[in-house]
């Protein structure tokens, strides 16, 4: 295995036990978490986020959801070399079943997982492997197909 995937597994399983762990979390405790994180944030920006009219803490939570999906949408189309349909079939499919597996965990915690959640989780996901082919697609060699989708030819000379 290259050193190059090497890295990408392992920033991949850190993502994954970051995603884990917090669904694993108390709902006071991400509660907690996500208050800290709000403070942090007020400090950075030049108002106060509980000046604004709406539920703040949730579209932050959400916003987080998305924002650790995207990293693992990239992550994990980024370990792949060449993008076959194949390979793209089952990035898509790990992802969705990454997030359904995050909102099972919630069962456990009594955080009250939903079908709304998986969704939002992954469009994040969606949108990191969406943004990596996109740049890929770039390249002429980026998106590979399955042989029987290769056109041939047959020249006689």
């Amino acid at each position: 295995m290259h050193k190059k995937r090497i890295l990408f597994v392992l920033l991949i399983a850190l993502n994954l036990l970051f995603i884990w762990g917090n669904s694993a979390l108390s709902q006071q405790h991400s509660h907690a978490i996500s208050m800290a994180f709000k403070g942090f944030l007020e400090r950075l920006l030049p108002f106060d986020l509980s000046s604004v009219n709406f539920n703040s803490e949730h579209y932050l939570r959400k916003a987080a959801h998305v924002f650790e999906y995207l990293v693992l949408g990239t992550l994990l189309t980024l370990c792949f070399g060449k993008f076959r349909v194949k390979n793209c079939l089952m990035i898509i499919i790990a992802g969705a079943m990454v997030a359904s597996l995050d909102e099972t965990i919630q069962i456990f915690t009594a955080r009250g997982p939903a079908v709304k959640d998986v969704m939002i989780d992954f469009s994040g996901f969606m949108i990191g492997f969406l943004v990596i082919m996109a740049f890929k697609g770039r390249r002429s060699s980026a998106f590979v197909p399955p042989n029987d989708l290769k056109v041939k030819h047959n020249y006689k000379r």
